[in-house]
């Protein structure tokens, strides 16, 4: 496993098939309250400490995001949640939490992908890890009716995407995100870790700029 600090409250470990085979960890091992998997957490969560310090009390809430980063790796993002993050409603808070359902249907989501590459075609996604802010929905409905949330308080740069059967709001500058617009985005989309140029080769572009606006307008 690699670890990498990114910040004071975030770290990325990558994951290869080798150490889930040196571990004898299977797919299924990683399904939901799979006593493995939480095994397998606290693991990383220590080394992660020896590694980099990173350093998780008892009380810390934490989010973990699970991303194939090629056929042959995953990549992990955990981030520890300040204070005033835990201060939403019980609702937003849940909101703020990928279930591991969530997780194994990106996975499966990049397997089938990768699946109908031939292999001499296989990618590193390693150059789409985000740069942006994403966004996955469901449907054309959920991006609209969250966009028609935002109008009044959201200025600025977005675009929408469609990849398979879903649609992608893209944030270019994370910056222009507050906190609180990014818990409210979470109410109809599922964050994601790959950027816009990944969609830019595999997706289709359906609103260049200023999609917030444009959608709330629907």
């Amino acid at each position: 496993m690699k670890f990498k600090r990114i910040n004071e409250d975030k770290i990325q470990i990558i994951i290869s098939s080798e150490d889930l085979e040196r571990k004898q960890v299977k797919k299924w091992d990683l399904m939901p309250n799979s006593p493995r998997a939480q095994e397998l957490f606290q693991e990383m969560l220590e080394q992660a400490y020896n590694e980099c310090g990173f350093e998780v009390d008892s009380d810390t809430q934490l989010m973990v995001e699970a991303y194939p980063m090629t056929s042959e790796s995953l990549v992990v993002i955990v981030t520890k949640l300040k204070q005033k993050q835990k201060r939403h409603t019980n609702k937003e808070k849940n909101l703020l939490f990928r279930t591991a359902d969530e997780m194994m249907e990106d996975i499966e989501q990049f397997e089938d992908y990768m699946s109908d590459l031939d292999e001499s075609e296989e990618e590193d996604l390693s150059p789409y890890l985000s740069k942006d802010l994403v966004y996955a929905f469901a449907s054309f409905e959920n991006a609209v009716q969250l966009s028609k949330t935002m109008t009044s308080d959201f200025e600025g740069v977005s675009s929408l995407y469609k990849f398979k059967n879903s649609y992608y709001l893209v944030f270019k500058i994370a910056e222009q995100v507050s906190e609180y617009q990014r818990v409210r985005i979470g109410e109809y989309g599922q964050s994601k870790i790959y950027d816009s140029s990944f969609l830019d080769e595999h997706g289709e572009l359906l609103i260049k700029d200023n999609a917030i606006n444009v959608l709330g307008s629907l």
